[in-house]
């Protein structure tokens, strides 16, 4: 099902995450991990275009200072980034970080999404579509799609009173309406 091989081992370990649907993921580990400990995650989606590696790297420093495991999945589509639809990358990420979750002692209320651009729209959507696995999402510059109000609509009533859903934008972003109306929404 999920593949876990080490890569590097400083300052932390990254380990390489595989689905056999082939999506894959980068696991970082801060320095003095301990499978005994529990620990907060970190997911963090790239933009359009961006790489998991990328991402990793403009958040592993926090990681290592905050002492958090960080998972950067890596979007089907080089160009696009994240994908929906026959493969669906938000489908994948849920597989992988269920193995997370089944894998090491990690404080799942305190998970938190994050996304830029590209993968702040997944974050949301992530985060609709599947309440329970994603308690705090944050958009940086992401859209809050057309389809996301019907993803809402299928859920309980309940099912947003625990999640918490941040949008960061600027007045002079594209973004900057849409996340308004995400805000209002959720």
């Amino acid at each position: 099902f999920c593949l876990c091989v080490p890569v590097l081992c400083f300052p932390g370990t990254y380990y390489e995450l595989t689905l056999n649907t082939g999506m894959k993921g980068i696991l970082f580990k801060p320095r003095g991990f301990s499978k005994w400990k529990s620990y907060p995650l970190i997911i963090a989606l790239h933009g359009k275009g961006q790489t998991a590696a990328l991402t990793m790297k403009k958040w592993e420093t926090i990681a290592e200072k905050q002492h958090v495991l960080l998972f950067c999945p890596q979007g089907s589509d080089p160009q696009e980034g994240y994908l929906r639809g026959a493969l669906d990358d938000r489908v994948q990420i849920k597989e992988l970080v269920t193995y997370l979750y089944e894998s090491y002692r990690i404080r799942r209320k305190e998970t938190l999404l994050i996304g830029f651009s590209r993968g702040g729209n997944l974050a949301i959507e992530l985060g609709t579509l599947y309440p329970d696995e994603f308690p705090t999402i944050v958009s940086l510059f992401g859209f809050f799609n057309r389809g996301v109000p019907h993803y809402i609509s299928k859920q309980p009533n309940y099912a947003f009173k625990k999640s918490r859903f941040l949008f960061v934008t600027g007045e002079l972003d594209p973004s900057f309406q849409s996340s308004q109306k995400g805000y209002s929404l959720l």
